[in-house]
């Protein structure tokens, strides 16, 4: 669902006095002038917020499992309207873990195959979305407090971390106007991040050095087609395997680099 794209169609459609009659002008076309020379002030927007829609779709939900369990919804009065669910919320979400689900006990002849003798094995169904990449939580590793907001690194119990240098082992803290301490090497390792050195040229000077060619364009001109052009899309990749591995250090490959808690932002 998307709120903002939710909110934009409402906008468009509707959020403007007299909207049945202006979606319909054609029926109201006689008295279309009279409806719209009132004079009109209220103190409140008709336009809709995409976060108000995220509540009315949080409060309805919250509304429809109270009443499958014969319960009430009780939310606190004087608390901001953007964390005043927010404890209903995580109760919900903890119910619904693991078996509180409710096709969580189900098994049928579709979706629960059991093969085998000795040992019987079984092949269940498993429907996930591919596009999660997980929910907004504290940089410190297995930390259960929640963020303030989602934009915050931290929790509130350590954001004390923010002030501290970004590389990985390192407990000094930061310069100012950097994430990394005074350490010459830490910021080189800072610089090395925000410098722009994945432009497209770059790019392709090191895939040429490594004897890989590519094509200046992934949609070919009809003047390639046919054509011996190297840089043609329909060429296959050229790959120099007899080119020899400079080795590696007799120190290892080991670098500086950012602790997963505090990546350089």
């Amino acid at each position: 669902m998307s709120s903002m794209n939710c909110a934009r169609v409402y906008n468009y459609a509707l959020a403007q006095r007299h909207a049945y009659i202006s979606n319909n002008r054609r029926a109201f076309y006689a008295t279309l002038p009279q409806a719209f020379d009132e004079e009109f002030s209220w103190q409140f927007t008709l336009r809709m917020r995409d976060a108000d829609v995220l509540n009315g779709f949080f409060v309805y939900s919250l509304l429809l499992e109270k009443a499958e369990h014969n319960s009430c919804l009780v939310l606190p009065h004087d608390e901001q309207q953007r964390i005043r669910i927010d404890v209903a919320l995580s109760e919900r979400n903890k119910e619904m873990e693991s078996i509180g689900q409710e096709a969580y006990p189900h098994a049928c002849d579709l979706c629960f195959i059991v093969i085998g003798d000795d040992p019987k094995l079984k092949i269940q169904a498993a429907v996930c979305d591919g596009n999660t990449i997980g929910h907004p939580c504290c940089a410190v590793h297995d930390c259960k407090v929640p963020l303030m907001t989602n934009r915050h690194q931290f929790c509130p119990d350590h954001q004390d971390l923010n002030q501290r240098c970004a590389v990985d082992g390192c407990d000094e803290a930061h310069a100012s106007g950097l994430r990394t301490c005074g350490n010459a090497d830490h910021q080189a390792l800072e610089d090395a991040y925000f410098k722009p050195a994945k432009a497209l040229f770059q790019l392709r000077a090191r895939l040429k050095k490594a004897g890989i060619t590519l094509p200046l364009d992934s949609v070919p001109s009809p003047s390639d087609s046919g054509s011996s052009n190297p840089n043609s899309a329909d060429e296959d990749l050229e790959v120099n395997l007899d080119s020899e591995c400079d080795g590696k250090p007799e120190n290892g490959n080991g670098h500086l680099r950012a602790r997963p808690s505090l990546p350089l932002m």
